[in-house]
């Protein structure tokens, strides 16, 4: 065991395990390459392998998976992929048959089959697609050799596959680099990821059939991959990651198992997948990747399983609740890692382009100083969007060696406001090397920092052609994952057993006052303030307000938390936009009951069934789906037609982050928290036909009088009409 936290390492495997089991459905029974891709046969057999069968999740996981790979297994025994086609591949084929090895043993007809294929194509190695006839494919690839050598090593030992094994471990001696690891094939330098592969095939058929390798050899390549380690802790893969999840988790794995004296460079490794982990539990192919990926995520919990205390796969984990002190942890811990994040994830729309039309600009402008941006950009200063709390921002910078520090004062939200009161923070400032920038701090959040981001990157390209090269964006994944902690979301504010209300929790506090019940134990910090409201049930009612801006993906952090506090219920009262009618603006209580997330053009999760108590109540509430996305920016008339095509009849930034949260939490805690949100529209979201609608509001006129006072009146009708009964009042 490393000195890194257990305790991290626990919570970090449960996360991944949890969003991978809940990816599993009657419509699914396989996984794809990602959430949501075409089912994959190579990546279903990785991650049905993975799983090991201690929770009702994963034996339906298990089963489900196996009777797909079945049905789709060729003829000739092999399995295709959706990286190289129907036709068998190495890769592929090899962990379909550990997964059969590893679930139905020996015996199993399709593993048998599979076996046979690897063996008949065997030649100085295995190629990665042995069949195909096209030029070039029946090289031998290291990688894939490995593979296969694995799948032989879990099988029996027949005469045959003996002679393989052998013919193949002798190939891969030869192949190695001197004083160093492997490369792709012969001809190619030696690389990090490709020198795990080998070590991982080498190991497993040594320990398994107690083949002899070259321990001198082996010694040789484990110290060369330890010495590859950069210095944030992180390893460059063959794709030209610089900061590779999958090979950092796959170095660290190996050098586990190769009981090598590299245990600083494993805790490095740790401390550097754990914090390129994304809200969703998951990990992507590199850090500034928006679309996660399941055999990434594979190879991450591959490594960090075994350095967890119970060799945890299923097992429920309390995370801790104990708060951080932000004093002694800016530098060390909350900002250490920066990645710099790129826009491709969303298009620059246009005002014709986009569902908002002349609303647009006017958001924009309400969002951040755009004179102010223009005038850097015109004197070519750069503009820089921080995942910084803004609080920290002054302590932090200086200590990175900013100076000359003046914040922005324009068109703020209104004074007075309680909560969601901490918004962004701009300022002017000067950079190390002495060049002036703007510099906007923003609350922790990888889809926040996109939203600000792609606003100042709107207001670059209306105003120059040039403008993206004067941007940069950075977001802090360590700051993200761990809001809950550093802002103490505990006990003290949430009770075990309590019903959290969310959003709008000042008015809805004032109608319970008003209507005589008893609200008592008010709780306030620097992040949160909660009141309790007993309800004539008996239970209690705590009603949560958020001082900052939880959008997005903050908010799937923050109800993980509240569920693993033993929050019974989480209601959530806030705005959303309406795909319905423009008449449903300040007119209509919607009260999603399915939930979808985007990322501008992609569909990336369709969550899970989860508990809703107040539909089961009151059904005739139900408007069907909601889609939640990252910014407002991407909200063009393609998206609007997957919106369509989906049926949803609302959009928003945070309802379908909550509701993957829950899911999440149930699944990983045998819990069955209920989630519930009313919402009324401020805007309606026009279609393709629809571009020079005229709406009676829309989010640049949210603030008007008319609005204001429309929003009041939706907000007393969710109370007194839903919320009141609903409770018991």
């Amino acid at each position: 065991m490393t000195t890194f936290c257990a305790e991290r390492i626990s919570e970090a495997c449960q996360s991944g395990m949890n969003s991978i089991l809940s990816q599993i459905s009657e419509v699914r029974p396989a996984w794809g390459a990602s959430p949501g891709f075409e089912l994959d046969a190579w990546t279903t057999g990785q991650l049905s392998w993975l799983c090991n069968g201690d929770s009702a999740l994963e034996k339906s996981a298990i089963a489900n998976s196996l009777v797909w790979l079945e049905q789709a297994q060729n003829l000739d025994g092999s399995w295709g992929s959706s990286a190289y086609g129907e036709l068998g591949d190495t890769p592929s084929t090899s962990n379909c048959t550990i997964s059969f090895l590893q679930h139905r043993g020996q015996n199993s007809i399709a593993a048998r089959k599979a076996l046979n294929w690897l063996t008949n194509n065997y030649d100085e190695g295995w190629a990665t697609q042995p069949t195909d006839i096209r030029k070039g494919s029946h090289l031998p690839h290291y990688y894939s050799t490995s593979y296969a050598l694995r799948a032989l090593a879990k099988g029996p030992q027949l005469p045959m596959h003996s002679m393989r094994a052998q013919d193949a471990v002798s190939t891969l001696m030869r192949a190695k680099v001197e004083r160093a690891g492997w490369g792709y094939q012969p001809d190619s330098p030696p690389d990090p990821t490709f020198t795990c592969y080998v070590l991982h095939g080498l190991m497993d058929i040594e320990l398994l059939w107690h083949l002899r390798i070259d321990q001198n050899a082996k010694q040789e390549a484990l110290d060369w991959l330890a010495a590859e380690q950069q210095q944030d802790g992180c390893w460059r893969d063959w794709h030209g990651v610089e900061s590779s999840p999958e090979a950092t988790a796959y170095a660290a794995y190996i050098l586990k198992r190769g009981h090598a004296v590299h245990l600083a460079n494993i805790d490095k490794a740790l401390e550097a997948l754990i914090t390129l982990q994304r809200v969703d539990g998951l990990w992507s192919m590199s850090p500034d990747e928006v679309i996660p990926s399941n055999w990434v995520t594979f190879t991450a919990l591959l490594a960090l399983r075994e350095f967890a205390p119970t060799r945890l796969r299923g097992s429920v984990t309390q995370p801790a609740t104990k708060a951080i002190d932000i004093h002694s942890t800016l530098p060390q811990r909350l900002y250490d890692v920066a990645i710099r994040t790129p826009l491709d994830a969303i298009p620059h729309t246009r005002p014709i382009d986009h569902t908002m039309y002349r609303a647009l600009d006017s958001y924009v402008s309400r969002k951040i100083p755009v004179r102010l941006v223009e005038e850097a950009l015109a004197n070519d200063m750069r503009v820089e969007v921080h995942g910084i709390y803004p609080p920290h921002f002054r302590t932090l910078a200086r200590q990175w060696g900013y100076t000359d520090f003046k914040r922005i004062r324009f068109r703020r939200v209104r004074s007075g406001k309680h909560f969601n009161s901490i918004r962004p923070w701009f300022f002017r400032a000067t950079r190390p090397d002495g060049e002036p920038i703007i510099a906007a701090s923003v609350v922790p959040g990888a889809d926040y920092v996109l939203q600000y981001a792609s606003m100042v990157r709107h207001v670059a390209l209306m105003a120059t052609t040039q403008g993206e090269r004067l941007l940069d964006n950075f977001r802090y994944p360590y700051a993200e994952s761990q809001i809950a902690d550093w802002t103490a979301l505990d006990d003290k504010l949430v009770e075990p057993g309590n019903r959290v209300l969310l959003g709008h929790v000042d008015e809805v506090r004032d109608c319970l006052v008003e209507s005589s019940a008893t609200l008592t134990d008010w709780q306030e910090t620097d992040y949160y303030g909660a009141s309790k409201c007993r309800l004539p049930d008996g239970s209690y009612l705590t009603l949560l307000g958020v001082k900052f801006s939880y959008w997005g993906s903050i908010s799937h952090n923050l109800c993980h938390r509240l569920c693993n506090l033993g929050a019974r219920e989480i209601l959530y009262i806030a705005k959303l936009g309406a795909l319905t009618s423009p008449d449903d603006i300040y007119a209509r209580i919607f009260c999603p009951s399915r939930f979808w997330i985007l990322q501008h053009d992609r569909l990336i999760y369709e969550v899970p069934q989860v508990c809703n108590h107040f539909l089961s109540k009151f059904p005739d509430y139900d408007t069907g789906g909601n889609i939640s996305v990252p910014t407002v920016l991407e909200e063009d008339y393609h998206q609007r037609k997957i919106a369509t095509d989906l049926q949803a009849s609302s959009i928003d930034n945070e309802i379908s982050q909550m509701a993957w949260a829950v899911a999440l939490a149930n699944a990983s805690n045998g819990t069955d928290v209920s989630f519930s949100s009313l919402h009324f529209a401020t805007d309606y979201v026009r279609q393709p036909g629809e571009k020079i609608l005229s709406t009676s509001f829309d989010l640049a006129r949210n603030r008007q009088k008319g609005a204001v006072s429309a929003k009041s009146k939706m907000i007393n009708e969710i109370t007194y009409q839903a919320l009141m009964p609903y409770f018991g009042f």
